[in-house]
């Protein structure tokens, strides 16, 4: 394995770690406000596309790394939906989370999921996944299919209406939360930029660089809890 792909792997195992370490933090800390359950939802998400990424590296088959693939939309799809529910109960809007809004939501990740599982079927998700030749290492590449960029597209809306709702919160409460506020609209911020960079081919060695720079997110969230007092009580009801 060449260094460049190793050291990338460290760092994805290494955000993992820290969205473990942030699940069982609020599983255990009953303190923490209303959004414990989604926080925690959330974070066991990140874990699971994280390390299925990390597999997927790791994996010297195309038959590995297409499984580890589908692995990671077990929790990929899911994770910018629930990070915008996470938002709305932080700014005090739960009164949008009706139980029909919330199954809406997540009506497109789910079918990202089972479109990603079947897609050997229609190849809708990936046209076709194949070894990249000129590295070392397996390194996969793909030509996408059409439902990815509706999956794409849902989750860079989902952000960025998440991103706004923020925006709108930190103008309305001034800065007597900015930490806690620059820490979540960071977490949703830097993921897009991430991803977007890789879609346009701009992330190092061409490879998805999100896994990677969830490990600054969760580092995030781990300042904005123990320096702001980040979940342990939702501004709204300060």
């Amino acid at each position: 394995m060449n260094s460049p792909i190793f050291q990338y792997m460290v760092i994805i195992s290494v955000s993992g770690v820290l969205s473990v370490l942030l699940t069982i933090y609020a599983f255990v800390k009953k303190e923490l406000m209303s959004s414990r359950k989604t926080f925690i939802i959330m974070s066991v998400l990140s874990a699971i596309y994280i390390f299925g990424h990390a597999l997927e590296l790791s994996s010297s088959t195309i038959k590995q790394i297409s499984f580890w693939i589908k692995f990671q939309y077990c929790g990929l799809p899911f994770i910018a939906p629930t990070c915008l529910v996470l938002v709305l109960q932080y700014v005090g809007l739960d009164k949008f989370l009706t139980r029909g809004r919330i199954i809406s939501l997540f009506i497109i990740p789910l079918i990202t999921f089972l479109l990603s599982w079947t897609n050997d079927i229609h190849h809708w998700m990936y046209r076709s996944l194949y070894l990249r030749p000129d590295v070392t290492s397996p390194v996969v590449d793909m030509i996408t299919g059409p439902w990815y960029v509706v999956h794409g597209s849902f989750t860079f809306g989902s952000l960025l209406l998440g991103t706004c709702i923020l925006l709108w919160y930190w103008q309305r409460t001034k800065a007597t939360y900015w930490k806690q506020i620059v820490t979540l609209i960071a977490s949703l911020v830097i993921p897009m930029v991430a991803s977007f960079l890789y879609l346009i081919g701009l992330s190092p060695y061409g490879m998805d660089p999100v896994p990677m720079v969830m490990c600054f997110t969760n580092a995030l969230y781990f300042w904005g809890i123990f320096s702001s007092k980040l979940f342990v009580l939702a501004p709204i009801a300060l």
